[in-house]
């Protein structure tokens, strides 16, 4: 398969056809930065795009960490935009400097 660049909106991922059966979704820092208004849309993308089973990895900041810029996420957050998907692990770590950051690993749970 020949990889693809897609540029677009990530609150809109069906308007940009990326497709569908993806088995691993990776967010590197993409869900905690969009504003409170588009996180659904988000959500819904992923969840389409996603292939029963598929693992979702999504880095994020705990919320209040960042004074401009992200806004961050919560595990409450992530089961309740994504209730397809079951939250599996959750891994505290450390961003730069004191910053509280977490992993996140999720499972499409739809069949």
């Amino acid at each position: 398969m020949e990889p693809r660049l897609l540029e677009g909106d990530v609150t809109s991922l069906d308007g940009i056809g990326i497709g569908t059966g993806y088995t691993l979704v990776f967010d590197l820092g993409c869900f905690h930065s969009i504003p409170e208004a588009g996180r659904d849309g988000y959500a819904r993308g992923v969840t389409a795009a996603a292939a029963p089973g598929a693992t979702f990895l999504l880095f994020g900041f705990a919320p209040g960490q960042m004074r401009v810029g992200p806004t961050g996420t919560t595990r409450q957050e992530l089961e309740t935009r994504f209730p397809a998907w079951t939250v599996e692990e959750v891994t505290r770590g450390r961003g730069p400097g004191t910053l509280e950051v977490y992993w996140y690993r999720l499972r499409h749970s739809a069949a």
